[in-house]
């Protein structure tokens, strides 16, 4: 189905449901400032006449121009809204571009969850072992936590689709890359002119520097590309980061419009795979860059 035909012997439901299923968004239907009844057509609802004529809504169609033919069309006003109808679609964008935009925004919605999730869990277990020894030796928390600081903001990186994801050709004879556990150990950002890196200190040649936490790094997958042992390494992830303690970087992130390179390693049994004398093991050979958003907190707030 190329788009969606649209008439005034529709039912709203109809109209509706249809709509989700071609764009992947909610259409809302207005009667006055109340929400229009989904068992009755659209000629029933308008409170003014339009044009009488039929509507054809495509993929490549702005949001802010389908509101604005529905008013032509049929004398109704409508709103795009995102799928699960918690918020209203951005009217500068197609409705690929919002569909697109509203599936990051459930990613991160669920990546959250899962986090909050995991924080409760571990805040239940720690409050249990208090209780079990209140007299037991304090313990580092995990590399992977994060630690207290009022100034570090959550970031998502999503690269869990081959065309947002960098390749890679692997080298190593050693080691089986799907048998391997990845970690972030680096996020760079090119500037135009340099690059700029955050180094994570699980890196065994991160020589003290501890730039960001990797809070979740999920659905992780390297897909097999078109070459001999290329793989695309899929993923997304929510890190943590203080910028203010890194002005260079903050710098050239505004620069590169928020583009970034998480850059990712490799772990056996938990630990970072290192070479006889300690240093990071030569598994691959980047190929293909594909810089992604380094998305903030603050421009999801309904989440």
């Amino acid at each position: 189905m190329a788009g969606l035909s649209i008439t005034g012997q529709m039912k709203v439901q109809t109209l509706q449901t249809g709509f989700i299923k071609e764009f992947g968004l909610t259409l809302r239907v207005y009667d006055g400032r109340a929400f229009a009844d989904p068992n009755v057509s659209l000629s029933q609802v308008r409170k003014k006449k339009g044009s009488g004529k039929g509507l054809s809504v495509a993929k490549n169609m702005k949001v802010g121009t389908l509101e604005e033919k529905f008013e032509e069309e049929f004398g109704l006003k409508v709103q795009v809204a995102g799928s699960d109808d918690s918020y209203l679609c951005d009217n500068n964008l197609t409705l690929n571009a919002a569909q697109q935009a509203d599936m990051k925004k459930l990613d991160r919605k669920t990546l959250k969850a899962a986090t909050q999730n995991d924080r409760n869990q571990d805040s239940g277990e720690a409050q249990n072992d208090s209780d079990i020894d209140e007299t037991g030796p304090n313990q580092d928390p995990p590399i992977n936590d994060v630690q207290d600081d009022e100034n570090a903001k959550e970031y998502f990186i999503n690269c869990d689709k081959p065309r947002d994801a960098c390749s890679i050709i692997w080298e190593s004879d050693d080691y089986d890359i799907k048998a391997l556990e990845p970690y972030i150990y680096a996020i760079q950002c090119d500037d135009g002119e340099d690059f700029h890196e955050l180094i994570n200190a699980e890196w065994p040649e991160a020589d003290g520097q501890d730039d960001f936490k990797t809070i979740q790094l999920n659905d992780f997958e390297a897909v097999d590309g078109n070459d001999e042992n290329e793989y695309i390494l899929c993923f997304n992830a929510l890190v943590s980061i203080d910028l203010d303690n890194h002005p260079t970087f903050q710098e050239a992130l505004e620069k590169a419009d928020n583009q970034i390179f998480a850059r990712i390693q490799f772990k056996k049994d938990g630990k970072p795979i290192v070479d006889e004398d300690g240093y990071q093991e030569h598994l691959y050979e980047m190929t293909d860059d594909v810089p992604v958003e380094l998305e903030s907190d603050d421009d999801f707030e309904e989440w």
